[in-house]
Formats: C-alpha cells, structure tokens, sequence
C-alpha cells in the first residue's frame, strides 16, 4: 500500500461473491476524485464476484489496523 494523508483515502471492503456493480462504480468514481483508494478482504489475492468478475485485494483487513481513511465501504 501507497501512504498518503487521510484526506485522500478510501478504503473499499469486498469478500467472495461481492456485488460487481456495488464495488467498481464507487471504486472509479474515488479514483476520479484523486483519492486514494485501497482495497482489502479477509485475505489478500483475487477475490470472484457474483457475476464472475475479478479483482485483486491488494491487503488483508487484518493488517489495516491503525491506518487512517476518510471513507470506508463495505
């Protein structure tokens, strides 16, 4: 994970079989307002969604613990 201020973080909870739309539309739509956006499970790795899609959570929520963010979806 990239380090920066509060002030331009999100982080974005998603597990197997999480809802596409619910996940990319929010996910572009921080990326666009210059945030920061990290993306965790319960595991680190490729994560499938309901309709087949992929993508890659790049941390463990495990080791999120202390690390600031402005907004968090889940």
């Amino acid at each position: 994970m990239v380090e920066a201020g509060i002030a331009n973080r999100a982080l974005i909870l998603i597990g197997e079989g999480f809802e596409e739309v619910e996940f990319f539309y929010p996910y572009y739509r921080l990326i666009e307002a210059d945030f920061q956006v990290d993306v965790a499970s319960t595991e680190a790795g490729k994560i499938k969604g309901k309709h087949g899609l992929e993508f890659e959570a790049k941390c463990s929520a495990k080791v999120l613990k202390g690390v600031a963010y402005l907004s968090l979806i889940h």
